[in-house]
């Protein structure tokens, strides 16, 4: 069902995912913020993120990583949602400076 933007409930990198899994969300960063590929929101230059897929059972594997270059934010989410749908991402991880 659609919900609006600002009342999405974004879940958490330490919610989810098998404990011991290649991709480990136990270790993350807490300032680290998961979106949706298609609802990661305008990214500011400068910005680390990694795209990542959602296997079945929880599983996710990192698919690329990147830092944001352009001065304008909508441009950056543009790029970073073309790589991402060219790799088979389903999630944006923006990770903090």
């Amino acid at each position: 069902m659609y919900q609006a933007y600002d009342r999405w409930r974004w879940q958490s990198a330490r919610d989810s995912g098998p404990p011991g899994s290649p991709f480990d969300v136990s270790q993350l960063d807490p300032r680290v913020l998961v979106h949706s590929l298609v609802l990661c929101p305008p990214v500011p230059e400068g910005i680390r993120y990694l795209l990542v897929e959602r296997r079945t059972g929880g599983a996710r594997v990192v698919l690329a990583l990147g830092r944001t270059q352009s001065p304008h934010p909508t441009l950056n989410l543009a790029q970073i949602r073309q790589r991402g749908a060219q790799l088979g991402a389903c999630e944006v991880f923006l990770l903090p400076a």
